[in-house]
């Protein structure tokens, strides 16, 4: 079992969502931005979560940040 306050999501076509487990917020929101920027948008074609529990905190798209409400 893995012990996380935070985490960063996403789905994945054909494929169960993506977790990454970190500790702290800024931790997650910097993890978010990197991986929205490097990994092949073919693959992961959605917003890169950072959630606190089951609330989201914000998104991360191809490298920006927009707020849990806003569309992208």
């Amino acid at each position: 079992m893995i012990i996380s306050a935070y985490t960063v999501e996403t789905n994945t076509p054909e494929f169960a969502p993506c977790v990454w487990h970190v500790t702290k917020k800024m931790e997650g929101e910097k993890l978010a931005q990197h991986l929205s920027v490097n990994l092949n948008r073919c693959q992961y074609p959605n917003a890169f979560w950072v959630m606190a529990g089951n609330k989201p905190i914000c998104k991360y798209f191809e490298g920006k940040r927009y707020s849990k409400a806003e569309i992208i």
